[in-house]
């Protein structure tokens, strides 16, 4: 009887640690079965919590569905921390009208609830923003506010403030006053946040007025002490695994170095920055590190690496790009359902699984516990499949974009090189006319002259061909290999639609009329035997 009470047990703590999953897990299963909006709404925050560190756009998206069924209750508090943690996410993204918008809601239902603390709060949070925005005085104002509401609140009960809303307020103010160039002010609150952060039960609360002070320490050459302090934290947020600190924590350390004026260290700091900003979807560092490296290789004078991080930077501060990365932030919702509902389906089939098992007894539980085992198994392995695809997917693309830029500049050194030659031929005839008045001691001298200038142009068509080749490598072989026949100016027309340049295009770079230039691309079509009207040249090039 013992040894099947004991068998049992060791059975139930099998099971148990099969179906004990991470705290995601845990709260995705809730989150399929949970029917109550109060409880869904709770659920939503805490998985987007949960994810903040890894996926902004997921944990946007869990956020946006908790401020959606908020929005249908009249709890002003459940609509306020929705609404906290969607500005907060979005404020990471790099996306502000879109923060301040979800803030500044937060604000009016707590101003007409009539709540101090999460009036206190919502002043807090948008001080913060506008901050950011450089609206200094806005920021300042509001911070005021946001703690006198605390300090009227705990005034009334006759209690004291709490430590954490000191903190806050000293760490804002520190942030403000450092943004304003005020650095003695900002080191007294940061160092006054540091002391009271030490009483803290948020990990995350040590590290921010840590950061403002070594910012404050860059800002003012104090730069050993400033990498003291970012080392420090560098291993703090790793220890912790907060990714989003060591994203800001990296990149500071890259601005610490160009202070140095140490460009090849600082762009390992930008780029680790980089990898894990893009990683988070972090639009926000992803934007301010892009144009750092790109600057970085300009001044190493390797244009095609700083055109390519400076085109980077400008897609990720044009505002139609923000718009699209909003919708992407959309798009994901449907990703996390598909996969919710896939995980959803191996945890009910885990549970129902178990519970069998333990029913029919304890061999038959452990072979349903392999069985799961094996389940999940193979579904993690579809998923990582899935991930792989995608993977290859952005790949190919950013692979595509690469080449595009490179086309680009292609065709834009092949019209230099012929504006070039123009100017070298007038430069020469005009050497000549010279010549002809010139008296004869001195016209050797100037014919020297011509045949240097004349030796020193390139032929730009070569010159085009060799940079084709190094960007479209075998297209010229595998060209004539197909059709031999031919020449090499149908050749050169193939090049100049491989690049997608239009006839309008081809022509000014040629000096041919459009009318030529059509009439040599119907020849082409006959020579290359596309019969089909719909075809393009540019999608038979394109295949070779």
């Amino acid at each position: 009887m013992k040894r099947s009470i004991t068998f049992l047990i060791c059975l139930l703590v099998l099971i148990s640690s099969a179906l004990a999953q991470t705290s995601k897990d845990s709260l995705l299963i809730a989150l399929r079965y949970e029917k109550s909006d109060t409880a869904l709404i709770s659920l939503n925050i805490r998985l987007s919590e949960a994810y903040s560190d890894e996926d902004l756009a997921i944990a946007t998206q869990y956020a946006l569905t908790a401020v959606e069924l908020a929005q249908k209750q009249p709890d002003a508090k459940r609509n306020v921390k929705a609404l906290f943690q969607a500005g907060d996410l979005f404020l990471n993204a790099g996306l502000f009208d879109r923060s301040v918008d979800y803030f500044t809601q937060a604000l009016n239902i707590a101003e007409n609830a009539g709540d101090l603390l999460m009036h206190g709060d919502a002043c807090f949070n948008l001080g913060g923003v506008h901050n950011i925005l450089g609206n200094h005085r806005r920021s300042r104002e509001l911070t005021d506010m946001g703690f006198q509401m605390y300090a009227t609140h705990y005034r009334k009960k006759g209690e004291a403030i709490p430590l954490d809303v000191l903190f806050y307020y000293r760490n804002n103010m520190g942030l403000l006053f450092l943004k304003e160039g005020k650095y003695g002010e900002a080191k007294d609150f940061f160092l006054e946040a540091i002391r009271l952060s030490r009483d803290s039960q948020k990990k995350e609360d040590y590290a921010k007025p840590m950061t403002g002070l070594a910012e404050l320490f860059i800002a003012t050459g104090q730069l050993d002490s400033a990498h003291q302090l970012l080392t420090e934290l560098v291993r703090y947020h790793q220890a912790y695994g907060i990714n989003a600190g060591l994203t800001v924590t990296l990149a500071l350390l890259g601005d610490l170095y160009m202070k140095r004026s140490e460009s090849d260290q600082a762009l390992v700091f930008y780029k680790r920055s980089l990898t894990l900003a893009q990683e988070r979807k972090d639009l926000y560092v992803q934007e301010r590190v892009t144009k750092n490296i790109a600057e970085i290789y300009q001044s190493k004078s390797l244009t095609d690496s700083a055109l390519h991080y400076f085109d980077q930077h400008r897609r990720l501060s044009d505002a139609s790009e923000k718009s699209k990365a909003t919708q992407s932030l959309m798009q994901k919702e449907l990703e996390r359902r598909l996969r919710d509902q896939e995980q959803s389906s191996i945890h009910r089939i885990q549970v129902e699984r178990s519970i069998l098992g333990i029913m029919a007894g304890g061999s038959l539980g452990l072979l349903f516990f392999f069985v799961i085992r094996s389940r999940k198994r193979s579904a993690l392995e579809r998923m990582e499949a899935s991930l792989k695809e995608e993977k290859l997917l952005l790949e190919k693309k950013l692979l595509q974009e690469a080449l595009d830029l490179k086309d680009k500049q292609l065709a834009a050194q092949v019209m230099y090189s012929l504006q070039k030659n123009e100017m070298i031929s007038e430069l020469v005839k005009r050497v000549k006319e010279t010549t002809a008045q010139t008296p004869d001691g001195q016209k050797g001298s100037l014919g020297k002259i011509i045949r240097e200038i004349e030796s020193g142009s390139s032929d730009p068509w070569k010159e085009f061909e060799q940079r084709f080749q190094e960007v479209h490598a075998g297209f010229y072989e595998r060209l004539m290999s197909k059709y031999p026949d031919l020449t090499s100016n149908e050749r050169r027309l193939c090049a100049f639609l491989r690049l997608d340049m239009s006839t309008k295009e081809i022509s000014n770079l040629t000096g041919q009329s459009i009318k030529a230039i059509t009439q040599a691309r119907f020849r082409l079509r006959t020579k290359l035997g596309i019969e089909n009207p719909d075809s393009s040249l540019f999608e038979v090039l394109l295949q070779i």
